[in-house]
């Protein structure tokens, strides 16, 4: 008997409203019937069944683990948002090998699509000497870290985890940190072609700089407030970790959804991040991952291949000084000039500088894209559709493998003409 009392006592509650239960003390066996204990038991079924309220459940014990997909927070804001990082969560340089991580907070996605919220102080880091290291935070608000040998390529992100940083370190101190956190959210829809800033300078024939700027990889919006350098001759700085400097050849400049921005040799081939090739190519295709194209460089046939000097503002890339594609009379007819080592083919529409020499009173330059539909032969009355001029630079359209067609009359002694910049297509 005394144990069914102990029983009662131990369900009692002190007071009867916001979903608790009151349950009559019991001081003596005497007081003990059947008639109590039914009592009793109906009282804690009928609050079991159906009566339990927010008052009965101790504040912040509910995990994500506990809740169906259906009610929560952590699967619906998986489904729309983005991981990122709110605040915080950047490493800092130091003479030393060690410093901290910043105090700061994170939503970190898991692999099965649940973003959790990650919430950490500041927290004291060892690196080690002359290494890269890449740091993550997980869904459970832990750092980790993968350690790899100077200048190689970025590894894969571990499970349930996001990207915050690349750590460098030389014999005895941090030496750089490149941060490569997602410091905004957006919604879980496609913004493929958005891109603002992120603009290509030419440092030095060997330094490529990429400006700061945002743009949409898929549905992630890629943020960088400090400027990006790539230098060609590190293998660390192209897709693969293998250096693809050359002559004569073009490098594109590829970002990923975590912010990593590096070289590739290859033109981009998707329309978009979700595997279309039907129309203007955005995306390049590495393994699994798509990259978003932010624009391409010239590697010249000097030395190992240097970087062709240029200025670009937002969608176009101007030469300096313009490269030169032909001195070639065309000896009264139209006649074919490849464009592909001045323009690449993330563009079809180029800056011509357009010169001539001539003996006769009158002369023209006429330009129009190779194999150009309707148009016809010069001096059919529609042939030249305004891309012409004598002497000046003039803006004319290529033909989808970057070549257009030049006319220059009869009387003339010498022609020049260049390439002095491009549209790029891709933005």
């Amino acid at each position: 008997m005394k144990k069914i009392l102990l029983f009662i006592s131990l369900l009692m509650a002190v007071n009867s409203e916001a979903g608790l239960i009151s349950i009559s003390t019991l001081s003596n066996d005497s007081q003990v019937s059947y008639e109590t204990i039914n009592t009793a038991n109906n009282t804690i079924k009928n609050w079991a069944n159906g009566n339990v309220e927010s008052v009965n459940i101790k504040d912040g014990t509910i995990t994500i683990d506990d809740m169906a997909s259906t009610a929560s927070p952590a699967q619906r804001e998986g489904d729309h948002f983005n991981a990122y990082t709110k605040t915080g969560m950047l490493p800092v340089t130091d003479a030393s090998l060690t410093s901290d991580i910043s105090a700061g907070t994170s939503y970190v996605k898991s692999d099965a699509g649940l973003l959790y919220r990650a919430v950490t102080s500041a927290t004291s880091h060892k690196y080690t000497a002359s290494t890269d290291t890449w740091v993550y935070i997980d869904t459970n608000g832990a750092f980790s870290v993968t350690e790899q040998v100077l200048g190689t390529p970025q590894p894969s992100t571990p499970p349930n985890s996001l990207l915050l940083a690349k750590v460098v370190t030389s014999g005895a101190a941090i030496t750089s940190v490149v941060d490569y956190r997602v410091t905004t959210v957006s919604l879980g829809i496609s913004d493929d072609r958005y891109l603002e800033g992120m603009d290509l300078a030419w440092v030095t024939s060997e330094k490529l700089s990429i400006d700061t700027g945002v743009v949409y990889v898929g549905s992630t919006r890629v943020s960088k407030t400090s400027q990006v350098q790539l230098n060609i001759t590190t293998a660390g700085d192209y897709i693969g970790g293998a250096s693809q400097q050359g002559t004569s050849k073009w490098l594109y400049v590829y970002v990923g959804d975590e912010g990593n921005i590096d070289f590739y040799a290859t033109a981009p081939n998707y329309h978009d991040a979700t595997g279309n090739t039907a129309g203007k190519k955005y995306y390049y295709k590495y393994g699994t991952e798509y990259l978003r194209c932010l624009g391409a460089i010239r590697l010249n046939a000097t030395g190992s291949g240097e970087i062709t000097k240029f200025y670009m503002i937002r969608n176009f890339v101007k030469y300096d000084p313009g490269v030169l594609v032909t001195v070639a009379l065309s000896a009264a007819t139209w006649t074919s000039l490849p464009c592909t080592a001045a323009i690449p083919p993330i563009s079809t529409l180029g800056l011509f500088g357009c010169y001539i020499d001539h003996e006769a009173s009158t002369t023209a330059l006429y330009l129009r894209p190779t194999s150009g539909i309707g148009q016809t032969a010069y001096g059919s009355g529609n042939s030249i559709i305004g891309y012409s001029l004598a002497a000046s630079e003039l803006l004319c359209p290529t033909n989808p493998s970057q070549s257009i067609d030049y006319y220059n009359l009869a009387g003339d002694s010498a022609i020049a003409i260049t390439v002095d910049g491009y549209y790029m297509d891709i933005r």
